[in-house]
């Protein structure tokens, strides 16, 4: 049964709405490199016990740093077992300080940086 009316009409918005998307330019990384050092500044905030520390932030970069560690571990870092995440931010977070030159990059691609110094497979 071939599609009539509203249906008929439905689909055709789908599709056009589908065709422009297609269209729309896509930006690689979401997050760089300046964004990821800003919210690393909240936690050296929060770390100290400062009032004025942005929790959001915080939580920010964590989840960031252990989204990007639990993706490429074992791909293109190697940590041992015994590793944890506030390690894992430590170094990033000296990474990002020692090299302010790269923070235009995406943050995805600094923190696999830091990592793979930092924790290099040997195969």
């Amino acid at each position: 049964m071939p599609l009539q009316g509203t249906a008929l009409k439905a689909l055709t918005a789908i599709l056009m709405i589908a065709g422009a998307m297609l269209a729309l330019p896509v930006q690689a990384g979401f997050v760089n490199g300046h964004e990821l050092m800003d919210a690393a500044r909240e936690v050296e905030k929060a770390a100290a016990n400062q009032p004025n520390a942005s929790f959001y932030d915080v939580g920010r970069f964590f989840g960031y740093i252990e989204a990007v560690s639990d993706v490429f571990t074992g791909v293109r870092f190697c940590p041992s077992a015994n590793v944890t995440v506030g390690q894992v931010a430590a170094i990033v977070i000296k990474w990002l300080e020692d090299h302010p030159e790269d923070r235009h990059y995406s943050a995805d691609s600094l923190v696999k940086a830091a990592l793979e110094e930092a924790f290099p497979c040997h195969r």
